[in-house]
């Protein structure tokens, strides 16, 4: 187990499974390396009995209980491993409010972060990738769905057999369309069959086809899917496909329901909207000053080791796709010292960085984006297209000095569910005091 390293290994007796179901408080003495030694036992017992497990790497020598799954990756790498590096007790405890900050609370909306303050040279960035860590995989909350079935329901109806309002569900179609135009060779048995799936699909429908919109959503979804399980050269296209079509229905489902034009035109009906027409990420996206990249840097290269993330991020084989230098490339590609600015990568897709563990950008590019953004609708910024698990925001004093500048109002329109700032230069707050 990839955690072991992390866990306090006990010496017992041996037991078997069936000493643990004839005595179930047994589970509280045994350690995790035990656990997964037990034959038949699952992994949902062993999470569920394994609320916490003990953090044996802390420079001050002592044990502390982190949170199930730890800090797994972290001080893993070759390096690290010889200098027995560890966290200190101050970083385990800003960790420790910094999660209960995360999870205080769990609806949409509500306020799910804060301000790390440690004074300089303390490692916030260390406190930070220990955070990133230990929700690897955790995809953000789905927004609660704000419309009416009843509603919705009775907008079907009327558009199901209505010939003018063919173009609407056309509209959601067209992402699968345009993947057949550009990704399938128009000769295949699966152009063939996804132009079949588009005939069938397009309205209005004088037979009992597709009754509710559910079915009809439900039916487009089960076919594609089917047509990826047989061929994975077109994979990632097609997901795109299906992350487009997803999106439109948001949009569709948004218009049948008159009710919800009034809540749409106000500030938390726009903000759900945009939200659910997202992909959502489990990554984290860092934002820096320009002179810190390669802090970041280098501190992701010497203390995280990039194959422990192979279920969750990257390919698993090489470390590629678990961090991202946006401008400049794959971490694993990536050499210092920086010596050429951050490019602005225009062929970079949503799609691409939702795989990623961690996206790491700068106050310029969110300047440079805002400005690109404003004059067409095609240069919006691939940040926006997304719903990211943590934004973090390093050198937040700096928000005061920017506050109203084109980069500070690009940052208030990323979507995430949690938001940190990070700043080691308090402010005074008198009248010669930019915070």
């Amino acid at each position: 187990n990839p955690l072991l390293p992390n866990t306090r290994r006990k010496a017992i007796p041996d037991v078997t499974i069936w000493d643990v179901i004839h005595f179930p408080p047994l589970l509280e003495h045994l350690s995790m390396h035990d656990l997964k030694q037990l034959p038949l036992l699952s992994d949902t017992c062993t999470r569920t009995s394994l609320h916490s497990t003990l953090y044996t790497l802390c420079r001050d020598g002592s044990d502390y209980t982190v949170p199930w799954p730890g800090f797994h990756g972290l001080f893993s790498t070759v390096e690290d491993k010889h200098k027995d590096m560890g966290l200190f007790t101050h970083q385990l405890a800003s960790i420790r409010a910094m999660t209960q900050a995360e999870n205080a609370g769990t609806s949409f909306g509500d306020l799910r972060g804060g301000i790390l303050g440690d004074a300089p040279g303390l490692g916030k960035t260390i406190t930070v990738m220990a955070l990133i860590v230990s929700t690897a995989g955790q995809r953000p909350r789905t927004p609660h769905e704000f419309w009416d079935s009843e509603g919705i329901a009775r907008g079907w109806a009327a558009l199901r057999v209505n010939e003018a309002s063919r173009h609407s569900v056309l509209v959601a179609l067209k992402p699968l369309r345009l993947f057949a135009d550009h990704a399938l060779h128009k000769q295949s048995a699966e152009y063939t069959q996804v132009k079949k799936l588009l005939s069938f699909c397009s309205p209005p429908y004088p037979d009992s086809r597709f009754p509710t919109l559910r079915s009809f959503e439900k039916r487009v979804r089960s076919t594609m899917l089917d047509l990826m399980k047989i061929t994975k050269s077109f994979r990632g296209p097609l997901e795109e496909a299906l992350e487009g079509f997803r999106q439109k229905m948001c949009e569709l489902r948004s218009g049948l329901d008159p009710g919800l034009r009034k809540l749409c035109m106000s500030d938390q009906g726009k903000r759900l909207m945009t939200e659910r027409s997202l992909l959502p990420t489990s990554a984290t996206l860092v934002i820096v000053p320009d002179a810190l990249l390669e802090h970041w840097f280098e501190q992701f290269r010497r203390h995280l080791g990039l194959w422990a993330f192979a279920d969750t991020a990257g390919d698993g084989r090489s470390g590629r796709g678990v961090v991202y230098l946006d401008g400049l490339g794959d971490l694993q590609d990536v050499t210092v010292p920086l010596n050429c600015a951050p490019r602005h990568e225009q062929g970079v897709k949503a799609s691409f960085l939702a795989r990623h563990l961690v996206v790491v950008t700068t106050l310029d590019r969110c300047e440079l984006d805002a400005k690109l953004e404003g004059k067409s609708e095609e240069a919006k910024s691939v940040l926006l297209k997304l719903r990211w698990l943590r934004l973090v925001v390093d050198e937040g004093h700096d928000i005061a000095r920017l506050h109203g500048s084109a980069s500070i109002r690009f940052i208030s329109r990323l979507a995430a569910e949690r938001r940190w700032v990070l700043s080691g230069t308090p402010t005074t707050g008198d009248e010669d005091s930019e915070g």
